[in-house]
């Protein structure tokens, strides 16, 4: 499986948060893996690698969303 990060770099390299926006990255933890390869990924980056498991993420992005209007 390549990485989004392995293969383009990290897309906050260089990231100043005076003044930069960055994107929003989630820890991965990949099944059939050891925590050891666990990574940070992009919600773009995992739509474009077509993963399994959106759906988990898609629940956790409301949940968060929901906290914190709550």
């Amino acid at each position: 499986m390549a990485y989004v990060a392995e293969n383009e770099g990290d897309p906050n390299e260089g990231f100043d948060p005076k003044t930069d926006e960055s994107e929003v990255q989630y820890y991965i933890k990949w099944k059939g893996w050891a925590h050891i390869h666990n990574t940070w990924e992009s919600e773009s980056g995992l739509r474009e690698q077509k993963v399994n498991g959106m759906k988990r993420l898609e629940n956790y992005m409301k949940k968060e969303e929901m906290l914190s209007n709550w």
